[in-house]
């Protein structure tokens, strides 16, 4: 990204092509999530200090050092997508926590399939 930025830069601009280079738009491409596990989703003893917390459900094997990653490796986790992606199929880009609730548990396909009660945790963790 720094790369291109930087050609931008050193591009007159009535030749610059407003345009990604193909290994960026990759990262960013939306991926159309369709079912989701229960271990995607953070657990429900998160601490004040960032780094009290596992992020196992970020699927990182690096070690997360900075807030910066963190946040990073977060936007890009599967179930932050999934939430984007809902919300952005929903009239008004809006859902009550409850329609949002029961979207996430007809995608789960966690084996077995966690109670309700679960899922409304899974989320409202997701949340905050």
């Amino acid at each position: 990204m720094y790369r291109d930025i930087e050609n931008a830069y050193e591009t007159p601009t009535d030749t610059i092509s407003h345009k990604w280079s193909a290994d960026i738009l990759a990262q960013v491409k939306d991926e159309n999530i369709l079912s989701l596990f229960s271990y995607e989703f953070p657990s429900a003893s998160f601490s004040d200090n960032i780094f009290d917390n596992s992020f196992d459900f970020l699927n990182e094997e690096q070690n997360l050092k900075t807030k910066g990653e963190v946040e990073a490796a977060f936007i890009s986790c599967r179930a932050y997508k999934w939430l984007i992606q809902t919300l952005r199929n929903a009239e008004g880009y809006k859902l009550y926590f409850g329609t949002l609730t029961a979207e996430l548990h007809n995608i789960l396909v966690s084996d077995p399939m966690p109670y309700r009660k679960e899922v409304e945790d899974l989320l409202a963790n997701l949340l905050t």
